[in-house]
């Protein structure tokens, strides 16, 4: 065979198309031509022209830790955020629909939906009272129904002698006592302060004074009696003298009628009653 024949050209070889350990590197020094274990291939820093860009001031390994570190609080951060983020638009959500129930109730009580005399008819100022005394009352003629003197508040909506009466203690039945009838369906709390002077033959079980509703019982107060009796023109040794001090909730119906009463007592003394619409 000729020489020429043995001759392999070096772009005639085959191409690889990776380097394993294990493989071989072609390598021609000054000692001659060697082999080189791809395991044994080392590139020193002298030939290494960006060496520079990673060693010295450049790049170290406290700079890739630093950097390291903010990544990791950067990280932490931004899953604060994004729970943030989540609350944000959670929030945001029950806003809107506060909003649209706000919008709701506005639209339910305009005044295309309710009158404004709707509105404004069943407030204390229309329905509300305040009734007193200065003077003693007797109750001769209204069989213990309790009268007062004159009015402190009554609302615009009451008609006296027909939705309210002070009561002038005739012998007329329909105007001997005070009443009070409802204009509409609401609930009052009636508050009191009566002064009595009670007779001291009526035993301790009829000294009640009582509220009725359409002439039916509702609630009963007890008598608190005075230590000293005050000076009137009472004889002392005739009559005793107290108070009911009292509050109480109804619910009332249009035209329900609300009357107070005494048993068996004389008269009352300086006193106060009033009705406030509550709801």
């Amino acid at each position: 065979m000729a020489l020429e024949d043995e001759i392999v050209n070096i772009e005639d070889l085959e191409i690889a198309t990776e380097v394993k350990i294990g493989d071989y590197v072609l390598l021609e020094t000054t000692d001659g031509t060697r082999l080189l274990d791809f395991k044994d291939f080392i590139i020193g820093v002298d030939n290494i022209t960006f060496f520079d860009r990673i060693s010295g001031t450049y790049l170290k390994t406290s700079d890739i830790s630093a950097v390291s570190a903010k990544a990791e609080t950067n990280h932490a951060i931004l899953t604060t955020l994004s729970s943030v983020t989540a609350d944000i638009n959670n929030n945001a959500s029950r806003i809107n629909d506060a909003f649209s129930s706000l919008a709701t109730f506005v639209d339910s009580i305009s005044t295309s939906t309710i009158d404004a005399s709707d509105i404004s008819s069943n407030t204390n100022s229309k329905v509300g009272f305040t009734v007193s005394n200065t003077v003693d009352k007797a109750l001769n003629n209204t069989n213990g129904s309790l009268l007062f003197e004159r009015f402190d508040f009554k609302g615009t909506g009451l008609v006296e002698g027909t939705d309210v009466q002070l009561g002038d203690g005739t012998t007329d039945i329909d105007n001997n006592s005070f009443f009070y009838k409802a204009k509409d369906d609401y609930g009052m709390l009636f508050n009191g302060m009566i002064g009595v002077r009670v007779p001291r033959s009526i035993g301790n079980d009829k000294r009640f004074l009582t509220i009725h509703k359409n002439a039916v019982f509702y609630a009963r107060q007890p008598l608190q009696m005075f230590a000293n009796a005050p000076t009137n023109s009472f004889p002392s040794n005739t009559f005793s003298h107290g108070t009911y001090n009292f509050s109480v909730y109804m619910n009332l119906k249009k035209g329900d009628k609300v009357t107070l009463h005494l048993t068996k007592f004389s008269g009352i003394e300086a006193s106060t009653f009033s009705g406030i619409r509550i709801m």
